[in-house]
């Protein structure tokens, strides 16, 4: 198990909030996010997938390549990586753009990842994207009218509780099938979601 963290890049929209790894993390890059990883003036550790995106394949850098017919997205691919070497804290960049059923499997992904005791975050242009699973999980200060969603991905997710929103709930069921918890509001505090048992996602507007 490793404390460090684990970056992984996708081709999709690389977002404009500045982009600093942490020192000691690993930097993979799928596929085409090679390129915006080499815009930004960073070379990734290793680079995975079926190489059909990347402008050009740099030779000096490790790469695990697959066919371009599998079962697995790139994204997916990165993920079973910084699983297999340990990682736990992971967080996907340039997952979202055109391809919106790619964006949507990612988000199952994260889901999947956070059951098997994986701490994952996407960061987007506007939002982060947190995956938690029966955990508490505390949040900086969000400033007032910042938005603060939480969906539930599965069946249901029991016993949640939403602090420091404007609209709080306790102990309540989220399910797939009635979007309770969309649209919360910052009022200026330290949210803080807990949940008892089951999977959700939570979108914080920065």
């Amino acid at each position: 198990m490793k404390k460090a963290i684990c970056y992984i890049v996708g081709s999709g929209k690389f977002p404009k909030k500045r982009f600093k790894p942490e020192k000691g993390s690993l930097l993979i890059a799928a596929d085409g996010g090679y390129d915006s990883l080499k815009k930004v003036g960073y070379i990734p550790d290793i680079i995975v997938g079926d190489m059909d995106s990347i402008k050009k394949i740099p030779k000096n850098i490790p790469r695990l390549v697959f066919p371009e017919r599998k079962n697995d997205t790139d994204i997916s691919l990165c993920i079973k990586l910084a699983e297999r070497l340990g990682y736990i804290k992971t967080v996907l960049l340039g997952i979202s753009g055109n391809r919106h059923d790619h964006f949507l499997g990612t988000i199952q992904l994260m889901a999947r990842y956070s059951e098997k005791g994986m701490h994952i975050r996407a960061i987007l242009n506007r939002y982060d994207i947190y995956a938690i699973t029966s955990e508490v999980l505390a949040l900086p200060k969000l400033e007032r009218g910042k938005m603060f969603s939480v969906i539930c991905p599965y069946d249901r997710a029991q016993g949640v509780s939403l602090l420091g929103l404007s609209y709080e709930i306790y102990n309540a069921t989220l399910t797939n099938r009635f979007p309770l918890g969309i649209s919360n509001e910052g009022i200026g505090k330290t949210p803080k979601i807990c949940v008892k048992k089951g999977t959700v996602l939570v979108f914080v507007e920065r």
